[in-house]
């Protein structure tokens, strides 16, 4: 259990930090949900429960927001408890997105669906989609990559982007079915696609781990060299301390420092986000003139009033309450390889309305006027500005719940507060307006019609919707029509409002900061 006593914040935002005093509640009196009841009496839900409350009441963002304890009934499912706990759930200026896990699936306050079996973290369907949902109950999955080296990968004739698929195992897609179906943890299934005839067995690879970085490549184009890297979640190693992905990125910006490349592209189309630290360990290679007088914040962050106040008491203070770029990587471990030096002016960034949390760290960190020239093309990003770390009972064995409550808001350098630079509604594309990969929405009498492109082009192909979109407002030019030119697949449909969940939202996300005892 995170208790206010004698705590270790190991944050991998560069930071150790003793917890060492303690720190009375906001009601003693109310510390116990019932004082004269034995705890040995208490049913496990209790147990866990009073757990959630005490840390959210300590270390939630919306701490006061909170219901009053008598009003809560503490024998309910955890995830139905912690969801009573959320403030304004679903809502622009609330919170949209803590969260809570259990056996590596992660439980959404209010959301429909994410069930999928902890079995597909031993079984990987070796792909990343996107869904469709329309008006008519149906679904549709569109395949926006295949996973390198997975079975699906090495499969030959196999699934590809821009698949679409509508069945599996001979059962349509619809929104109560498809995630069940397509992460039932079986060691196969047969696909069937609206874009491709017949029928497709895929197998699942045991025990997949994904690198974030799923390619990169510097890009010859028009007398100009650009880098360009498709980084889809922000993590250092696989959980295993060993820096390996933070350490393969720095090369690659090595790489692209000795060759000099003129221009840098990071699509972040499907990051939801991931640790803050790797985030920082990109800023820093990106920003220009890094420890010269003036550039040494990266972003700040703000607390509730109670938790602010006992991290007051701490020596570095200033550390918790500020991100600074760093000149080092492995700040936790024996590597310490120097951060690499692009010094650029510039910096392009792909995204999607999934684009989340770290990546738009990145945006904001960089960018507003303070370092570095950033242009956007896609979508509007989720608008997510907060933080949140990891909360374990360690007092409670039988309590494999794991919190993901938001913490802190992020901010640039150059504001005073958060107020000042609040980007909960996302950041909108600079060029080119709002650019969907794979297909077109249109507003056609208050309804949202998607029509597929008939031809979808790999990731890094220079014809690539987006990348080919960068490329041009590389080369200053107008932005081209977004749909494709080759003509559209069948009739546009009727999508619904609601977003129903896809693999990356699996994925890491958020701003995490890593605490550990």
């Amino acid at each position: 259990m995170i208790m206010k006593e004698n705590r270790i914040f190991i944050l991998t935002v560069a930071l150790f930090v003793l917890l060492a005093s303690s720190c009375s509640d906001k009601n003693d009196d109310d510390y116990d949900r019932d004082k004269d009841k034995d705890k040995d009496k208490l049913t496990q839900n209790e147990k866990i429960n009073n757990w959630i409350y005490d840390e959210m009441s300590f270390q939630y963002y919306w701490n006061t927001e909170i219901p009053q304890k008598n009003t809560l009934n503490f024998d309910s499912k955890p995830d139905d408890f912690f969801s009573s706990l959320i403030y304004n759930y679903d809502t622009p200026t609330g919170d949209r997105f803590s969260y809570m896990e259990k056996n590596d699936v992660p439980y959404f306050p209010t959301s429909k669906g994410v069930s999928a079996s902890s079995s597909t973290k031993h079984n990987d369907i070796g792909f990343s989609y996107l869904n469709y949902n329309f008006t008519d109950g149906s679904v549709v999955l569109f395949v926006n990559y295949v996973k390198p080296n997975s079975k699906a990968d090495l499969q030959k004739n196999g699934i590809k982007r821009g698949d679409i698929i509508n069945r599996i195992n001979g059962t349509s897609l619809t929104r109560d079915n498809y995630l069940s179906l397509i992460h039932s943890g079986k060691s196969s299934m047969e696909l069937e696609f609206e874009n491709r005839a017949g029928s497709l067995v895929v197998e699942a690879t045991p025990i997949y781990t994904e690198n974030p970085i799923l390619l990169e490549d510097i890009i010859p184009f028009e007398g100009k060299k650009v880098g360009y890297i498709v980084y889809n979640f922000f993590a250092n190693d696989n959980g295993d301390e060993s820096y390996d992905y933070a350490v393969e990125l720095n090369k690659i910006f090595e790489k692209y420092s000795s060759k000099r490349i003129d221009e840098l592209i990071l699509d972040f189309r499907y990051n939801g986000g991931g640790y803050v630290e790797s985030g920082t360990y990109i800023a820093s290679a990106i920003v220009p003139n890094r420890n010269s007088t003036g550039v040494k914040i990266y972003t700040q962050r703000e607390y509730n009033k109670e938790f602010d106040a006992y991290l007051k008491t701490m020596s570095n203070y200033d550390e918790l309450k500020h991100e600074y770029f760093a000149d080092k990587i492995g700040r936790k471990s024996n590597i310490k390889e120097d951060v690499s030096r692009l010094e650029m002016k510039r910096l392009y960034v792909i995204t999607s309305d999934r684009t989340a949390s770290a990546s738009e760290q990145i945006i904001n960190g960089l960018g507003g006027g303070q370092y570095v020239d950033v242009q956007i093309i896609g979508q509007t990003t989720t608008g997510k500005n907060m933080e949140s770390f990891e909360i374990k009972d360690e007092e409670n064995k039988d309590n494999d719940w794991i919190l993901h409550p938001l913490t802190s808001i992020s901010f640039h350098s150059k504001a005073k507060t958060s107020k000042e630079n609040l980007y909960y509604g996302g950041f909108e594309p600079t060029y080119g307006g709002e650019v969907l990969e794979g297909a077109t929405i249109e507003n056609q009498g208050g309804y949202r019609v998607l029509t597929f492109d008939k031809v979808v082009y790999p990731l890094g192909d220079p014809q690539e919707k987006l990348l080919a979109m960068a490329l041009n407002s590389i080369a200053g030019r107008p932005a081209p029509m977004v749909r494709s030119m080759k003509g559209t697949m069948g009739q546009g449909r009727t999508l619904t409002n609601e977003q129903l969940k896809s693999s990356l939202d699996f994925n890491p996300r958020g701003m995490i900061i890593d605490i550990k005892k």
